[in-house]
């Protein structure tokens, strides 16, 4: 089953972050997600790793665009949930 996402105002899109631990201070930037976007495939899993992703939501604000804060950690695989659905 799969729906689309609720349309956020002002929304630019998802940056994506994974980690090999959930609690980890070092997460390595995956990328980005535009906002109808509802999977992200991540081609660089080294195999039997267990990795975590977590999300922001970002606008194209001028001078600054805003990022909000991350998502909860999830476990995932080669493709995975960018925005809950």
């Amino acid at each position: 089953m799969s729906e689309e996402p609720e349309a956020a105002l002002g929304l630019t899109g998802y940056r994506i972050y994974k980690a090999t631990a959930a609690n980890s201070s070092s997460w390595q930037f995956v990328g980005t997600g535009g906002p109808a976007e509802v999977t992200m495939d991540d081609s660089t899993l080294a195999a039997g790793d267990t990795y975590f992703y977590r999300v922001t939501a970002f606008d194209n604000a001028a001078p600054l665009r805003n990022e909000s804060f991350f998502s909860d950690s999830i476990v995932g695989g080669r493709s995975y949930p960018i925005a809950r659905a």
